[in-house]
């Protein structure tokens, strides 16, 4: 673009991006098979810090490619959020939620967790976990 400094262009690029679909439980409810696997995760920011709200995972594609096999299918049309957790214990990159993500919940769809992921408690166990998966 000839005419427009590279700063202005990337701006430029970047307004066209379109916010991301609120679905509705019902929805994600309806995703739920081997071929059409939608699942939803409480919301981090890239530092990995827990914010309020979950987003929605397409992971139909990616389950053929899972590290863990098709048991991420377990997740399929549901909250997965302590799924998630559970079998992550070393963490998920944000940048591969950011790229199977397709929406957020809409506001209000699930309570918010009776765990709380942001705790130090919950810090030093998942450390924890991980030293000992490392023991091995």
């Amino acid at each position: 673009n000839g005419n427009v400094p590279a700063a202005d262009a990337s701006l430029k690029a970047n307004s066209s991006i379109k916010p991301l679909k609120a679905i509705s439980k019902s929805e994600l409810a309806s995703h739920n098979t081997p071929s059409s696997a939608w699942c939803a995760v409480h919301n981090q920011d890239s530092d990995g810090t827990y914010t309020s709200g979950h987003v929605v995972l397409d992971i139909t594609n990616f389950a053929a490619k899972h590290p863990g096999g098709d048991l991420i299918l377990l997740a399929a049309g549901k909250d997965a959020s302590v799924l998630f957790e559970t079998y992550h214990p070393r963490g998920v990159p944000h940048s591969l939620v950011k790229k199977l993500q397709i929406g957020v919940m809409e506001k209000g769809s699930f309570a918010d967790s009776f765990y709380s992921w942001n705790s130090d408690f919950y810090k030093v166990l998942k450390k924890r976990v991980v030293e000992r998966i490392e023991e091995r």
